[in-house]
């Protein structure tokens, strides 16, 4: 696999010794999993559809992962030997594999699911290369394990689990916990606030499931919830106060979009006690499973998650992801490089990419009595005309593409 890191997700480079070994993981993993079939192996449907997905565009995949460890690599002066890395919400654990692949010495994959874990587990038996631990739960159940087995890390790292994540603010504010001095991490984000085309994809998305029951189809999440979240927050309101009359458990269903059960019952309670109303969630669309808490991606504003880590004792910067040029179309390739060049150049290159990382270091300098974020969660910091322009600009490359893949079809 000739695999292109000119778009490495951080503007560091790695040493040659470290890039050779990347590149040597990443043609082994993708020679390996040339000959596994999901369906053929003994693992949920979920992470076979899953893996199933990632196996059609491997070679992106694969490329995406590598950018991901090559950044958190790139400042690292450690044998890889004596590296511990973890992989948080590993899913099918491509990170893990590409880790123990490069031959770093401890390797801790995690994941909030348990089936997850189990089924990560065989893949990386099957391929032969599995991680020293497999940790189920949150961030609080991976610092236990941590703390117990006396364990700091030196690299973590994650891709689309951030817009996942119920409390991210608590999320960044423990990464220290698993943190010593030096201690790298990069965390990467699909759900660009700042992106148009992103935006306008998941919004709908959201929309829907806040709105429409969903059908289970093969490779369903067992632990998602598929009747419309609005309709499951006043079922558990229903459940929890009889009493409550139907606009009253409608108005508390609306309100409490983007809460989980343990916090719609909180907010139940104070309306019962006190007749408080909650404040709506200042995001438009944002939603979340009323059970497990799971975002239906998240919108948040990256530089406010930069500061929250930043207070935290890490010094922190917001990185834009880059587009992957494969083989195939020359348009596609010239799109991406073009689109990479505006990125590598422009003030504002978080208009322009499809997804975001938060990279962090460990330095030990926590914030002080009365810092306070100078972003907020939700709220951009760009002028409209910023944002209406490029949004204008992506439409038009959207209508150039569907009239670009028209004139193809009829060519056919």
């Amino acid at each position: 696999m000739n695999v292109n890191f000119s778009h490495v997700l951080s503007k560091t480079r790695l040493t040659g010794e470290l890039t050779r070994r990347l590149h040597v993981a990443v043609d082994r993993i993708f020679g390996d999993m040339q000959d596994i079939n999901p369906l053929d192996l003994n693992i949920s449907e979920y992470n076979q559809r899953y893996l199933k997905d990632q196996l059609q565009d491997l070679s992106r995949s694969l490329v995406r992962y590598a950018c991901i460890i090559g950044g958190a690599l790139s400042q690292s002066q450690k044998p890889l030997a004596n590296m511990v890395f973890i992989e948080y919400g590993g899913g099918t654990g491509f990170l893990s594999l590409l880790a123990k692949r490069m031959g770093i010495g401890t390797v801790i994959y995690n994941d909030i699911y348990d089936i997850s874990c189990k089924d990560a587990k065989e893949i990386a038996r099957i391929l032969g290369c599995q991680a020293e631990h497999y940790v189920q739960g949150n961030i609080d159940d991976l610092i236990a394990f941590c703390n117990k087995h006396k364990i700091r890390c030196d690299i973590m790292a994650s891709h689309d689990v951030l817009e996942h994540i119920y409390d991210v603010d608590d999320f960044c504010s423990k990464l220290h916990l698993l943190s010593h001095k030096g201690t790298t991490m990069i965390h990467a984000a699909g759900a660009n606030m700042f992106h148009y085309p992103t935006v306008k994809r998941i919004s709908r998305k959201q929309i829907e499931v806040e709105r429409i029951d969903r059908q289970k189809q093969w490779g369903h999440k067992e632990r998602d919830c598929l009747l419309a979240y609005l309709e499951e927050r006043k079922k558990i309101i229903a459940g929890y106060a009889s009493s409550l009359n139907n606009d009253e458990m409608e108005q508390l269903a609306m309100l409490t979009r983007g809460l989980m059960r343990e916090d719609i019952i909180k907010v139940v309670d104070r309306y019962v006690q006190n007749n408080e109303l909650p404040r709506l969630i200042e995001h438009p669309t944002n939603t979340c499973d009323p059970h497990t808490g799971n975002w239906m991606e998240h919108f948040m504003n990256p530089y406010y998650l930069v500061e929250t880590v930043t207070f935290n004792g890490f010094d922190a910067k917001v990185l834009p992801l880059y587009y992957y040029e494969a083989g195939g179309s020359s348009i596609k390739n010239l799109v991406a490089r073009l689109l990479n060049l505006v990125i590598r150049v422009s003030n504002a290159p978080l208009y322009f990419s499809g997804g975001y990382a938060i990279y962090a270091k460990y330095t030990g300098s926590f914030w002080v009595a009365g810092q306070v974020h100078k972003h907020h969660m939700y709220t951009y910091h760009h002028s409209h005309l910023r944002w209406y322009l490029t949004a204008f600009l992506w439409e038009l490359l959207h209508r150039l593409r569907g009239l670009y893949n028209w004139i193809a079809q009829v060519k056919r």
